[in-house]
């Protein structure tokens, strides 16, 4: 009998590590999320404001704009981000931006408030590639000539 109840708590004990580690290999355990940081260098070279009615700096403005993104040490392009923003408020000087950030191995889309004289921070709200499940923020820093992009990837 004593034999049989070892063997009972020897199975049960592998079953539950062989369930542990397929948590932990299936990234199923909350304590197990890891972040990723992406740090690109934004160059604006193609990107205009369009004034719309009434003239000058209003709400409805929009902002199109297509870019080449490098690397973190801003040496070699690495993609190029396209998208949109709309004024919403002049007074505040913000915005409410949509773009793609399209890089060799996916895209990574961001949506949020851009502010004309201080950092932004924007939700990732998808992606593609090996982004495809990417969520998280992005922070957006002015430098000169460019914006550095820093993703905080879950």
């Amino acid at each position: 009998m004593h034999k049989r109840w070892i063997a009972v708590a020897v199975a049960v004990a592998v079953a539950f590590g062989c369930t542990g580690l397929a948590m932990a290999a299936s990234g199923s355990s909350s304590s197990q999320q890891l972040r990723t940081t992406l740090h690109l260098v934004e160059h604006p070279i193609n990107e205009h404001v369009v004034d719309l009615p009434p003239k000058g700096d209003s709400q409805g403005d929009q902002f199109p704009f297509s870019n080449l993104l490098f690397n973190a040490s801003n040496t070699s392009q690495v993609g190029r981000d396209q998208g949109n923003c709309i004024r919403t408020n002049p007074a505040r000087g913000e915005w409410q931006c949509s773009w793609t950030n399209k890089l060799a191995d996916g895209q990574i889309t961001v949506e949020g408030p851009f502010y004309d004289t201080r950092d932004s921070r924007l939700a990732i709200i998808g992606g593609t590639g090996i982004y495809r499940d990417a969520h998280g923020t992005m922070l957006l820093h002015a430098r000169p000539n460019g914006y550095d992009f820093v993703f905080s990837i879950d």
